[in-house]
């Protein structure tokens, strides 16, 4: 269970999530008038409430900023400290709200935090490397989905609920493997001249 100075510790760490969420939340719309961000995905962001939403909205914030960096680092005055903040905070939190409501021991706690913030790395790298390569097709998000997938209510309203961090939600795509398996038949591949 946790423990009072661990509540303590907590209640800091919400504050200072909040105020830095809000921050980033300014940057993220400018951004998105701009075209260099997206606004559905803000809005996912924005829609959370609570402090399970806000622990997870930290992680995708940090993740949003983090992936676009090189293209927004010099178009708004947040700094590349308070994008990995966020990603830290957020996972703090979940470790610290997840001892707290399930009185988990700590230490599996971190364990897992730390494992999906290995995954979720190298999770982004794959999605960037996809992004490139179907940049003219267009079907990244098909091939490579965000973990960060919003559920929706059958009367089509977002339900502000973001995948667990230890259960990542991973469209499986053609192939069986996670890879798309081209064909010959597909018209939307390119023709790629070889080399030889």
């Amino acid at each position: 269970m946790a423990t009072p100075a661990n509540d303590g510790k907590l209640q800091f760490q919400i504050a200072e999530a909040t105020k830095l969420k809000k921050s980033l939340l300014v940057w993220a719309d400018a951004l998105a008038d701009r075209g260099l961000m997206s606004p559905e995905r803000i809005a996912e962001i924005r829609a959370g409430t609570g402090h399970v939403d806000l622990a997870k909205d930290m992680v995708a914030l940090g993740g949003m900023f983090g992936s676009a960096w090189s293209t927004i680092e010099d178009k708004c005055a947040i700094t590349k400290e308070e994008v990995d903040r966020a990603k830290q905070l957020g996972l703090e939190l979940l470790i610290g709200l997840g001892v707290k409501r399930e009185g988990g021991d700590e230490a599996s706690m971190r364990t897992k935090a730390k494992a999906f913030t290995l995954f979720a790395k190298a999770y982004d790298q794959c999605r960037r490397v996809v992004a490139f390569l179907r940049w003219d097709v267009g079907d990244q998000d098909a091939i490579a989905p965000s973990l960060y997938v919003r559920k929706r209510r059958r009367n089509g309203e977002d339900e502000p609920e973001i995948v667990e961090p230890d259960a990542p939600v991973v469209t499986p795509v053609p192939g069986g493997n996670g890879t798309p398996t081209p064909t010959p038949e597909d018209p939307e591949l390119p023709d790629i001249p070889v080399m030889g």
